[in-house]
């Protein structure tokens, strides 16, 4: 939604179904806000609140940081790199329940 206009102006990009005027702005973010809260929720009350909280902190950093960031700054690829491991932390936070092991991990090897 936020790339519509840079997309438009980009060989691999220009071809988009945003971008290409196949379906409305309205549309594509109502389809994914109708995938995020189920999802989140399915986390929340499936797996547990823990996993759910980093689903939508993970969505809130891809969306509200690293997209605008790709423009300003190369920290986009910093906080890109936060955005692609939240996912394995995600799935021991769903096996384990908490965070523990992996903070003192990272402790350990520093």
């Amino acid at each position: 939604f936020f790339e519509v206009p840079f997309d438009s102006n980009m060989n691999r990009t220009k071809n988009r179904p945003l971008v290409r005027g196949q379906i409305s702005p309205l549309l594509a973010v109502s389809f994914a806000t109708c995938c995020a809260v189920p999802g989140v929720a399915l986390l929340t009350w499936g797996v547990n609140p823990l996993t759910g909280a980093l689903g939508v902190f993970n969505i809130f950093l891809y969306t509200c940081c690293y997209t605008p960031l790709k423009r300003i700054s190369i920290a986009n690829t910093w906080v890109g790199a936060v955005v692609g491991a939240i996912p394995p932390v995600m799935g021991w936070t769903a096996a384990t329940g908490s965070l523990d092991a992996v903070l003192q991990t990272m402790y350990l090897t520093e």
